[in-house]
This record gives structure tokens, C-alpha cells and sequence, in this order.
């Protein structure tokens, strides 16, 4: 039982490492898109 639990743990630990950074990563990339899309959305604008 205790190794199950030990076991969880680290899982639990590395996925509160992992998953901030991954989150981050997911908002930039969101970010970038939505900049993107905004541009070329004024750019058919201005034509």
C-alpha cells in the first residue's frame, strides 16, 4: 500500500511540474493564433 502511495505521489509531484508549463505553452500558442488570425483578418479588411 505505501509503495502505491509513494508511487502516486511522485506522479502527482511531477504532473504539478509538468503541467503549468504546459499550460503556458498552450496560452502562448493561443495568443500567437488569435495575433494572427487579427492581422490577417485587417489585412482583408484593408483590401
Amino acid at each position: 500500500m505505501s509503495l502505491v502511495y509513494v508511487k502516486f505521489n511522485r506522479l502527482r509531484s511531477s504532473l504539478t511540474i509538468t503541467l503549468p508549463t504546459f499550460l503556458i505553452l498552450l496560452f502562448r500558442f493561443k495568443a500567437i493564433f488569435i495575433l494572427a488570425f487579427l492581422l490577417t483578418l485587417d489585412y482583408f479588411a484593408a483590401t
